[in-house]
């Protein structure tokens, strides 16, 4: 127990009237010769022997009267280390014993992960307030990000890697074959520029770049809006799923003759067609599925609510749907670069399959693959594209995954 204390040692610490008992200006040296005392604070000393005076007459502490004695028979402070100069503020000093706010601040500042200083770092110059748990919070997420990050440098890697193997072995295997065959991917990357430099790849590109968004655009729009009413109404679905099975099974290149009859002509709109009922269906049966079988749990409690049929459609149905949809667009995506190839050599040959059929027929192997990896290259862009898309409309998917 200790005894009263001064009013002056109750505002923070009296020597220095601020936390910390460090002021901004020291002690200085005394004259020699000539006694002094380091600076002290108003603290009461500790009586010798028992409690304070004060407290020996309070019946409320009548259970503390025998506290123990500490030795001696002059008044001192508790602790009998010995004193430091309120000015002399010895950060390098182990036996410093900081006050009871600050302590529990500085525990708490060592205690954080190395990574977490940099976020308290950076909130300091800019002059904002960030809380230890803010701090350790925002060095989790961090580390979750670097993770994430080293993860995707990662997938690249060994994406650009196998591709660049697959690149390596060929360069060496396809001299051991004959030329009428296959050729080297650094003929190929010649003949690239060949075609380049006549406008024939630019023409050909461009007739079927017309061609396959076209097509992609009416399949994206059919098979979701018939994937979506057959998956809502029992009779719609009751009534398209005979036709839908039946033209799925069948080779989408066997109707290839019908679009060119039925539409009599030879220009853009059977190829467009074509690219359409290659691509429909993957998004249509997609579509439907993820309507089919969307959460109960959900619908119940939207219908507890009393949620009305547009708002179910708005803020569950559609959303609910959006990654299936994606996910029929990009199978739609691959079928629909095949229709497109299938119809430039069956509906008048234009655009990359007319190039196709060309060289091959004269022999030029290394110009025939310039437009069949560049048909690929727009597979891998398109897919890429619409996995890039569906992190932004459902970033839910990639947490999940």
């Amino acid at each position: 127990m200790r005894a009263r204390l001064p009013a002056r040692a109750l505002w923070r610490n009296a020597a220095t009237s601020r936390p910390r008992p460090c002021t901004r200006h020291g002690a200085g040296h005394p004259p020699d010769g000539r006694a002094f005392r380091l600076a002290r604070r108003p603290d009461a000393r500790d009586p010798p022997g028992r409690a304070a005076a004060h407290l020996s007459t309070a019946s409320a502490n009548d259970g503390l009267h025998h506290a123990l004695d500490r030795g001696g028979d002059r008044a001192r402070r508790p602790d009998r280390g010995p004193h430091r100069a309120a000015g002399s503020c010895p950060r390098d000093t182990d036996g410093r014993h900081p006050s009871a706010a600050h302590r529990g601040r500085r525990d708490r500042t060592s205690a954080l992960p190395g990574i977490a200083r940099p976020v308290l770092a950076s909130a300091a110059r800019a002059d904002h307030r960030v809380s230890v748990r803010e701090a350790q919070a925002g060095a989790a997420l961090a580390v979750r990000r670097g993770r994430v990050r080293r993860l995707r440098l990662g997938d690249w890697a060994v994406r650009l890697g196998s591709i660049a193997f697959v690149l390596l072995v060929w360069e060496f295997v396809a001299p051991r074959f004959n030329p009428l065959i296959i050729r080297s991917p650094s003929a190929i990357f010649r003949a690239f520029f060949e075609l380049v430099g006549t406008g024939e790849l630019q023409d050909a590109l461009g007739q079927s770049l017309r061609e396959l968004f076209a097509g992609l655009a009416i399949a994206i729009v059919v098979g979701v809006v018939l994937g979506i009413a057959s998956g809502r109404w029992r009779f719609v679905y009751n009534a398209l799923d005979p036709w839908v099975s039946a033209l799925y099974s069948v080779p989408s290149v066997a109707l290839v003759p019908l679009i060119a009859v039925a539409f009599r002509s030879l220009g853009d709109p059977p190829r467009i067609a074509t690219v359409a009922l290659f691509a429909v269906f993957p998004i249509l049966i997609n579509t439907q599925q993820a309507v089919r079988n969307l959460d109960r749990s959900l619908l119940e409690v939207a219908r507890a609510f009393n949620t009305s049929e547009r708002r179910l459609w708005s803020d569950l149905i559609i959303p609910s749907a959006v990654p299936f949809i994606l996910a029929g667009v990009r199978l739609g995506i691959g079928r629909g670069l095949i229709g497109m190839i299938v119809a430039e050599f069956f509906v008048g040959l234009v655009g990359m399959g007319y190039l196709i059929v060309e060289y091959e027929n004269v022999f030029r192997i290394d110009r025939m693959f310039v437009p069949v990896i560049i048909v690929a290259a727009m597979g891998i862009i398109l897919m890429g594209f619409v996995q890039w898309l569906e992190v932004r409309v459902a970033p839910w998917l990639r947490r999940e995954q």
